[in-house]
């Protein structure tokens, strides 16, 4: 069995090897915090459909590189198009990809 947090060693190579400009994060948190500290240099956009949560990150995610975004969950839940895919078709739905991930 895993250990809590047992992905922050890989995160941290992953980061430090691909140092990445953009990152599109679904749902912000400990590996959206995690994130902004391994690459400063990257925007970082982190789309909650919560808005408790959402209003409860954005006191806690106040980062010069990480965007916040409240997007309320349109789709049904329980399949990958209802929450997997959902902010990829957001963002492509606005246009956003060239912007935010160019």
């Amino acid at each position: 069995m895993a250990e809590l947090h047992s992905f922050e060693p890989v995160l941290t190579a992953v980061a430090a090897r691909v140092r990445p400009l953009a990152i599109l994060k679904w749902g912000p948190g400990l590996f959206t915090r995690l994130l902004a500290n391994l690459a400063p240099n990257s925007r970082i956009l982190s789309i909650e459909h919560d808005k408790r949560y959402f209003d409860l990150q954005r006191a806690q995610l106040d980062r010069p590189n990480v965007e916040l975004t409240h997007v309320p969950h349109l789709l049904p839940f329980g399949g990958s198009a209802g929450y997997v895919t959902y902010p990829l078709l957001w963002l492509a739905e606005r246009g956003l990809p060239r912007r935010h991930f160019a």
